[in-house]
C-alpha cells in the first residue's frame, strides 16, 4: 500500500478512497487458501471469492493501526491524480 510509507514519519495514510468501504483480506489468508487449492484435489474448475469479514474504510484502518501502535494515525483522502503520481513516482 502506498500509504504505508507515510504512516511512520507522518502518522497519516494518504489514499484516494474517500469514505469507500472495502472488505480487505490479509495476504496471509490468500496465501493459505492458494496453498490449499494448489496442493489438494477437488478444486479443478472452481472459483473462490475471498473477502474480509467486514466492510471497513481507511478511517477505520487508521484508527485500528493507531490503537495497535499507540500512535495518532489519520487518513487523508487525496485526488486520484495525486495518488497515481505518487505510485508512478515510487516506480510502481
Amino acid at each position: 500500500m502506498v500509504g504505508a510509507s507515510t504512516i511512520a514519519p507522518d502518522g497519516v495514510i494518504y489514499w484516494d478512497m474517500n469514505a469507500a468501504r472495502l472488505r480487505m483480506v490479509d495476504i496471509r489468508d490468500v496465501a493459505e487458501v492458494a496453498a490449499k487449492v494448489l496442493t489438494s484435489s477437488g478444486h479443478e474448475g472452481e472459483t473462490y471469492v475471498l473477502t474480509g469479514p467486514a466492510s471497513i474504510s481507511f478511517n477505520d484502518v487508521a484508527s485500528a493501526l493507531g490503537r495497535a501502535t499507540g500512535q495518532d494515525i489519520s487518513y487523508v483522502s487525496v485526488p486520484s491524480e495525486a495518488s497515481r503520481a505518487a505510485i508512478v513516482g515510487m516506480g510502481m
